[in-house]
C-alpha cells in the first residue's frame, strides 16, 4: 500500500508571500511603479528568489513604457541579473509573478504589506535573541 501523501504536512504559504509575489509582478509589469514603493528594501522579502528579482528590478533603469509593451528585452536583463543571486529563476517564474499581480497601481499597498511583515519579523529575530 502506497505511503499518504507529504503535501499534507506542508504548511501553506504566508499571507506576505503572495504580497510580494503581487508587488513584484506589478513592478515587472510597470517598472515606473518603483517609485512609489517607498524606501523598500531587498532584505524585506522573505525569499532568496524574490530579494534577488527586487534587487535585479531596483538596479536597472526603467524602460519606456512603449517599448517594454513590446519588447521583453527589461524582463529579459531582470532575469540575467536576478540569475546572479538565485541560480533557479526562470522566465516561467517571472510570468507567474506577474500573472499574481491583480493590479499593479496597488503596488504602494502591496509594499506596505512587505514592509509591516518584515518589521514583524525583525521583531520576533530580535526578541528571540533577548529571550
Amino acid at each position: 500500500m502506497p505511503h499518504a501523501s507529504d503535501d499534507d504536512d506542508l504548511e501553506p504559504a504566508r499571507p506576505v508571500y503572495h504580497a510580494e509575489r503581487a508587488l513584484l509582478g506589478a513592478l515587472l509589469l510597470e517598472p515606473r511603479r518603483l517609485q512609489e514603493v517607498g524606501d523598500l528594501v531587498p532584505e524585506a522579502f522573505s525569499t532568496a528568489e524574490h530579494r534577488a528579482l527586487f534587487t535585479a528590478i531596483r538596479s536597472l533603469p526603467a524602460p519606456d513604457p512603449a517599448r517594454h509593451a513590446r519588447t521583453t528585452t527589461w524582463l529579459d536583463r531582470v532575469l540575467a541579473t536576478a540569475r546572479r543571486q538565485a541560480r533557479g529563476l526562470t522566465a516561467s517564474h517571472l510570468h507567474g509573478l506577474v500573472r499574481a499581480c491583480p493590479q499593479p497601481r496597488h503596488a504602494p499597498a502591496y509594499a506596505r504589506i512587505v514592509q509591516t511583515e518584515h518589521a514583524r519579523r525583525t521583531l520576533r529575530t530580535r526578541a528571540q535573541r533577548l529571550a
